[in-house]
């Protein structure tokens, strides 16, 4: 860390020092007057006791000069910006305050500028305190970054060394595959295939030709298997584009027959609602009937009452027609007889009156709306 000069941190331009300064300059400048004291019987308190036996009373010798020495630490500047305005605010002080001033106690001017520098010393105290804290702390992140920086080097030493010795092994791997390939030659046995054959004796190099047939043999394996699984995903792609045409034609009639089962669900609810009006007509009825049975039983009663009643009416009627019947017959006979009678007698008594006679017969021969034959027909009729 670097140690602040005691110029403070303004420099020469301090507002501290200049303070200070001034105030020096100040009491040699007035080292001939002399500074009234205030009297104990003073209205205004006097400083307390304590106060005058820590600090005595200033000479009142006028000869004397006294200087008043102030250290001040290093840390100090950070009172530099009120002590700055304090300065910049005595340059405003006119003679008249300056008389007034110097009419009060220099005791208790003494007594202030104590109290002042005792808290400065607190606020000083405690600024250090926490700048000390802010320092040891910033110390140990500094630490702390040391070792991650001495961690990262050495592990960036290791990585440079592991990729050095990669690097070796691929150039060791380049040569050796330049000199097996110098080694092996290539060349026709029969007709059957291709083999492979070296010039050398050297059974590293059979054994990585194997390991290279085996490795195509593999690779072959792969490739029909892959040329396989191609034709299956050709297929399922296939067969998925066949699904979907067929899931959108099966739509298509979905919506079709929804369509048409639209009307025959409205009147397939019409005929249910129907159906409940005439189930419930059909208890209404049931309800009905229940009530109306009884009063069926007692009509159904009285109504045999009557036919049978009506039925003894008209089997003693029908006798009685009878008997009229007969009566009629015999009745009809004899008006017969009459008429044929008084015909017979007025032809002998008016023979001339032939045309009225036929007429007269043909009345006889029917049947005469007088005719009580005919009354006697009507009533059986009605009977």
């Amino acid at each position: 860390m670097k140690e602040r000069s005691n110029e403070g941190a303004h420099g020469a331009g301090d507002p501290l020092r200049c303070f200070f300064d001034s105030v020096d300059s100040t009491a040699l400048e007035e080292d001939d007057l002399e500074v009234p004291r205030k009297s104990p019987s003073s209205k205004v308190g006097g400083p307390s006791p304590r106060l005058i036996n820590r600090f005595p009373t200033p000479s009142t010798d006028p000869g004397r000069k006294r200087s008043v020495v102030i250290t001040v630490s290093e840390d100090a500047w950070v009172l530099s910006t009120p002590v700055g305005i304090a300065s910049y605010l005595r340059c405003l002080v006119t003679k008249e305050d300056h008389v007034k001033m110097n009419e009060v106690d220099a005791l208790c001017l003494f007594n202030e500028a104590q109290q002042a520098l005792n808290r400065a010393s607190v606020l000083h105290l405690e600024t250090f305190l926490r700048y000390r804290d802010e320092l040891s702390q910033l110390k140990a992140e500094v630490k702390e970054l040391a070792e991650k920086r001495e961690m990262y080097k050495l592990l960036n030493e290791q990585r440079e060394g592991e990729v050095k010795n990669l690097r070796a092994e691929l150039d060791t791997a380049k040569k050796e595959h330049a000199a097996l390939v110098e080694q092996v030659n290539i060349f026709e046995v029969s007709d059957d295939g291709l083999c492979m054959v070296t010039n050398g004796q050297n059974s590293q190099v059979h054994q990585k030709l194997d390991r290279i047939d085996q490795l195509r043999a593999e690779m072959d394996e792969v490739k029909a298997m892959a040329e396989e699984w191609k034709s299956k995903i050709d297929r399922l792609a296939s067969e998925k584009e066949t699904a979907r045409e067929q899931l959108a034609s099966t739509e298509v009639q979905l919506r079709a027959v929804r369509e048409k089962e639209e009307p025959r669900s409205q009147k397939i609810e019409d005929l249910q609602s129907q159906l409940g009006s005439a189930v419930a007509e059909r208890d209404t009825l049931d309800k009905d009937l229940k009530i109306a049975k009884p009063a069926v039983e007692i009509t159904r009663a009285a109504v045999a009452e009557m036919v049978a009643q009506y039925r003894a009416d008209a089997e003693s009627r029908r006798e009685a027609l009878e008997e009229v019947h007969a009566r009629g017959f015999d009745l009809s006979a004899k008006i017969k007889n009459a008429k044929r009678l008084k015909a017979e007698a007025k032809k002998l008594a008016d023979p001339e009156d032939e045309e009225g006679f036929e007429g007269s017969g043909e009345s006889v021969d029917g049947k005469d709306p007088d005719d009580p034959g005919d009354e006697t027909g009507s009533s059986k009729d009605q009977a």
